[in-house]
């Protein structure tokens, strides 16, 4: 067993749940692994808080015996297609974005796709989908029984989900997504390969050239791009050898800043518009807690989700009420940390918007102009471009009166992700501030 050397912050919260690597260096990992030890809620000796053990090996998926026989069941199917890389890490490793794939989702399969045909129609309009056929984790189109009996094999890869649709002209299409938590992208460096190793993905390059330039070769086999760019291309074979439209998204975790900026530089690498497309961890969830509104256990389930996976709003409060004496700001700005709101009840987004006098700081700031940008830069990059916690609450009020909301309005996807967006910004700035002198 490796020794245990703990993070020099954070001292309550290691005392309750368990060990911080001293070694994380970056504040998505750290407060990821956070949202980890409270899902685990107990401490185990000698263990960092991100670990589990259980001798039946499905801790790591969310406590819901439909979702475990589920995952039991695909984990066969996963296995027969001989697609399990990390079984280790996928029970006991709760950072693992493998389980995250399962937990997510697995359920939208359920009550004959209602919730999940919802979510997607919400998340990618474009595709005109009618009906989810077929949700697939570890899979691309193509594959049989072992890793012989495949029909795409340029790199022998695959999808970490595969999504089957039909859309309103019966037509029937898949999305191939790649799921991100904490993990980078792969850091293999194929344009210093020789021979087939590098060749195949050069002869793909010319042969899928409505997609990809050969000018941006170097850039695609490079360690920065290498997993999106053969991520599509798995998506471009599946279009040329099944016949039916294909796209790639990306899911990520809203907080994984360098994940975002890597993506939404890739998609000024390929060509097609709305052939990489890529969405947060939060928005799938959300999406799918409002949908399953009728379907009480699924709704808890996600709601559960949600605060395993996303819900860095209220870790800040967490950590403050371990030990209010570890902290030595507790307002920022003037404002207390236990004000902020969660981002998923609107409620409470609306009643913090109207704590903020938005005609007194609009008489020396030009605030439309200022929502505006932010609007088109979250838009474009699904970032919030501010450090300042008076001018994001400026930004949220004069957005939700431009935008004619009311506490009781039923806000579309692109006016929650944005408003959840300057949320998690404020308790980004929060969190940073609260530690800055430890």
């Amino acid at each position: 067993m490796s020794k245990i050397v703990e993070h020099q912050k954070f001292k309550e919260f290691q005392d309750k749940y368990g060990a911080i690597p001293a070694s994380d260096k970056n504040d998505h990992l750290t407060k990821s692994r956070m949202l980890q030890g409270i899902y685990r809620n107990q401490k185990l000796e000698n263990e960092y808080c991100n670990y589990v053990f259980g001798d039946n090996g499905f801790v790591n998926f969310m406590r819901n015996k439909q979702l475990q026989a589920d995952a039991k069941n695909e984990l066969v199917a996963i296995k027969q297609r001989e697609r399990l890389t990390d079984e280790k890490r996928l029970f006991e490793n709760l950072l693992s974005s493998q389980p995250l794939a399962f937990n997510i989702f697995l359920p939208l399969k359920w009550h004959n796709f209602e919730v999940g045909n919802i979510v997607f129609k919400e998340l990618f309009p474009f595709l005109n989908i009618k009906q989810l056929v077929d949700i697939k984790l570890e899979f691309v189109p193509g594959d049989g029984i072992g890793k012989d009996d495949r029909k795409i094999t340029t790199d022998n890869s695959c999808f970490d989900v595969y999504v089957e649709y039909q859309n309103d002209k019966n037509e029937f299409g898949g999305v191939g997504i790649e799921v991100k938590y904490t993990e980078s992208f792969s850091q293999s460096d194929y344009w210093k390969e020789t021979g087939h190793k590098k060749d195949r993905y050069i002869d793909a390059i010319q042969e899928y050239s409505a997609q990809f330039s050969m000018e941006y070769a170097k850039e695609y086999l490079q360690p920065t791009y290498n997993q999106l760019f053969r991520n599509q291309l798995l998506a471009e074979e599946v279009k040329d050898k099944f016949n039916k439209d294909c796209i790639l998204a990306v899911v990520y975790s809203e907080e994984d800043v360098k994940c975002i900026e890597t993506v939404t530089k890739y998609l000024n690498l390929i060509k097609l518009e709305n052939s990489c497309v890529p969405v947060s961890i939060s928005q799938i969830v959300q999406s799918a807690i409002k949908a399953s509104e009728n379907f009480p256990e699924m709704k808890s389930l996600y709601e559960n989700i949600y605060n395993r996976y996303c819900n860095y709003d209220l870790l800040n409060k967490k950590i403050l009420s371990d030990k209010t004496a570890e902290i030595t700001k507790t307002f920022i700005e003037d404002i207390s940390i236990l004000d902020i709101p969660s981002s998923r009840i609107w409620k409470e987004v609306y009643d913090f918007s109207q704590t903020f006098d938005i005609d007194k700081y609009s008489k020396s700031n030009n605030i439309s102009e200022k929502t505006t940008y932010l609007k088109i830069y979250f838009s474009n990059r699904r970032l919030i471009d501010s450090e300042s916690i008076t001018e994001l609450r400026a930004v949220l009020s004069n957005y939700i009166k431009e935008q004619n909301l009311s506490r009781n309005s039923n806000p579309n996807y692109e006016q929650l992700s944005f408003t959840s967006g300057i949320i998690s910004k404020i308790n980004n700035i929060i969190y940073n501030k609260l530690w800055e002198d430890k």
